[in-house]
């Protein structure tokens, strides 16, 4: 994570799962980063609306996220948020096909963010990790931030056993 502050200057967030929700682990603010007020350390968020959420709902199989979204619901905290489940189940099957996540201004406005996955020895997606970045900066340089986020998640994923570094969340099916 400090790595990826140095490079980018960019706010950094470690997550995992809880109760359906996206639970803040660890936050590096960036150099250059704008305040994000929605995350911070022991904060939650819905899953449905931020990359790091997206990774984490992408490694579980469809009838535990339909599980849990049915009971936590779909709010929408920008018009960019995915407010279906139909649509919502696309996204997380072209999230396991890439083995990254994108949120485009969907939980902040003028907020972008991109995430990998994390995995343990057994291969199981145990936490996913951000680039925040302000949409302005973010879609000049998406790519660039794309295969750093996913490198960094690798190297983390390695130092916990994983050694199988497919390019897909490809552990557990979607489908019903």
């Amino acid at each position: 994570m400090e790595d990826l502050v140095a490079r980018f200057g960019e706010t950094v967030h470690l997550a995992t799962m809880e109760s359906g929700r996206v639970l803040y682990v660890d936050k590096l603010q960036g150099t250059r980063a704008v305040q994000v007020s929605v995350t911070g350390v022991g904060l939650e968020l819905p899953a449905h609306c931020s990359a790091v959420g997206k990774i984490l709902l992408a490694a579980r199989p469809w009838p535990e996220v339909e599980a849990l979204l049915s009971r936590a619901g779909l709010p929408a905290l920008t018009p960019n948020t995915i407010k279906d489940l139909r649509q919502l189940r696309a996204e997380l099957e072209q999230v396991r096909a890439r083995g990254y996540a994108l949120d485009i201004e969907e939980a902040v406005l003028e907020l972008c963010c991109v995430a990998a996955p994390i995995r343990d020895h057994r291969g199981e997606v145990v936490a996913a990790m951000s680039l925040s970045v302000p949409a302005y900066r973010f879609h000049r340089q998406k790519d660039e931030l794309r295969r750093a986020i996913v490198s960094a998640c690798r190297e983390v994923s390695h130092r916990l056993g994983y050694t199988a570094f497919e390019e897909s969340l490809h552990t557990r099916s979607v489908a019903p």
